[in-house]
């Protein structure tokens, strides 16, 4: 428990939260002095649906003050996961947890997402015949909608690995 509240607070401290303001070139990221959303890597026994964690990734794995992750990855089934995509319902799933003020909703690779807060996030890195050399073109963003703005967290996959069972 001690080192999941550290991994909080460094994120919360220096972890890429961040709010996006339009320009030219794009968003521009500034950093957001007091982010009220933290994500980390839930423990082995939280459930998602029927599974607990450490069906879909090993224990120790761990995120950084930078959001790379560093993880080792199983396949796994999960019935359901995606009714509009079937071609999620197995593979590689990226276990996260979420914390944030009630009414946030939040966005990944352009899909609006609402939660309750403190809830796992599970997102689907691939197949379970993904070319582990792709991981980290799976990198992605996570922008928090909350009622002082956009928080953004930049998370890095660089340090995944994915087991061969």
């Amino acid at each position: 428990m001690k080192k999941l509240l550290m991994i909080l607070l460094a994120a919360a401290i220096v972890f890429g939260f961040a709010a996006c303001e339009d320009s030219d070139n794009g968003p521009k990221v500034v950093v957001v002095e007091d982010a009220t959303t933290a994500v980390s890597i839930p423990e082995q026994t939280d459930p998602f649906g029927d599974k607990p964690t450490s069906d879909f990734i090993e224990a120790g794995a761990t995120i950084d003050e930078n959001g790379t992750i560093t993880a080792v990855l199983k396949a796994t089934a999960v019935e359901g996961f995606n009714d509009e995509n079937p071609e999620e319902e197995e593979g590689y799933y990226l276990p996260l947890k979420f914390t944030y003020p009630e009414g946030t909703t939040f966005t990944i690779n352009g899909r609006v997402k609402t939660v309750d807060a403190d809830q796992l996030h599970f997102q689907w890195i691939g197949g379970s015949d993904f070319d582990k050399t792709k991981i980290t073109e799976k990198n992605f963003s996570i922008d928090f909608q909350t009622k002082d703005g956009i928080e953004r967290v930049n998370i890095d996959l660089s340090g995944c690995t994915l087991a061969t069972e």
